[in-house]
């Protein structure tokens, strides 16, 4: 039988020109898949397809498991992609990888960080030093090993029982199969619920955009990539610290008064209009103060008061 040989074979059916990124399966790929869209890469939601083209900029998305997409970045299989910072430290080498953006600050239920927090029954171990030479059980035993060395000074026999966990890791506590486990927590709630509790956190977790060291020696790969995080981190930004603009028109025999009743810190922007007599006043002030501000400079002599939300944050 012949081999079977591909014509125009290409290295991990890549397509010449093109740039390719990772997004991360599970957790964060909805999220991620969001963010696309908001910053204009994605019409919609490309639902069960693995690989799918972006609207400019010649990028190609890939869909990859996220605990080997630090590894198939490391590897060229893409470009760049997102994964978390402990999938990072667990499953790749960091040394090898490029941070472009390194707090991306989004999860699956909230803006906390994910972290790796050691649990266990309160009736059984109570303290974290209690777990040296523990039956712990963690879906991260290299990053477990490593945070309990450089946080909590666990050595040799003190790590001899650390054990790969393959999934439903709290539950090896109910079943009396581990000591204490650790685990990925945003809120906590679940620990809770089942009546355990958190010893300590090992490690906090942000996503991060990280990039292969070779394809960023093209400059132009490298810009492409760059302005993909900061567009993303400019969503981010937004919707944790939503902003609004204000626009306003000013008479200008009042406008020292309605500057005053702006908040110290904004710069606002003055220009003239037809009418000799007013200016146009924008400035950008938290949603949060809105309807304290614009009631105050309207009793001041501002007109036609509008609110538009700020999108994103460069």
């Amino acid at each position: 039988m012949e081999t079977y040989i591909p014509e125009n074979p290409t290295r991990y059916n890549r397509e010449k020109g093109k740039i390719y990124l990772g997004i991360p399966s599970g957790s964060l790929e909805a999220q991620t898949l969001r963010l696309c869209q908001e910053v204009g890469l994605l019409n919609e939601q490309p639902g069960r397809i693995y690989q799918f083209q972006a609207l400019f900029n010649d990028i190609i998305f890939r869909v990859l498991d996220r605990k080997e997409l630090a590894e198939e970045v490391e590897m060229g299989i893409v470009d760049a992609g997102i994964t978390g910072k402990d999938y990072i430290r667990e499953f790749g080498n960091p040394e090898e990888l490029e941070v472009i953006e390194s707090d991306l600050i989004f999860s699956k239920k909230s803006t906390q960080p994910s972290r790796l927090v050691m649990v266990s029954d309160p009736k059984k171990i109570d303290d974290i030093e209690r777990t040296k030479g523990a039956r712990i059980f963690t879906e991260m035993p290299k990053l477990t090993t490593q945070m309990l060395q450089e946080c909590f000074g666990f050595e040799g026999a003190d790590l001899a029982n650390i054990n790969l966990s393959r999934g439903k890791t709290e539950q090896k506590l109910r079943t009396g199969r581990a000591d204490a486990v650790a685990d990925i927590t945003e809120t906590g709630t679940t620990i809770k619920e089942n009546g355990f509790v958190e010893l300590g956190t090992l490690f906090e977790s942000n996503p991060q955009l990280i990039a292969n060291k070779d394809s960023i020696k093209d400059k132009a790969v490298l810009q492409v990539i760059e302005d993909f995080g900061a567009s993303l981190k400019s969503i981010l930004d937004a919707e944790r610290n939503p902003m609004v603009t204000a626009i306003m028109n000013v008479p200008k025999k009042l406008l020292e008064k309605v500057l005053k009743g702006l908040p110290t810190n904004t710069s606002p922007t003055i220009a003239p209009l037809q009418d000799n007599e007013w200016v146009s006043v924008t400035t950008v002030i938290p949603d949060k103060d809105y309807f304290k501000i614009a009631p105050r400079l309207k009793r001041l002599g501002a007109t036609g008061i509008i609110k538009t939300p700020v999108q994103a944050i460069y």
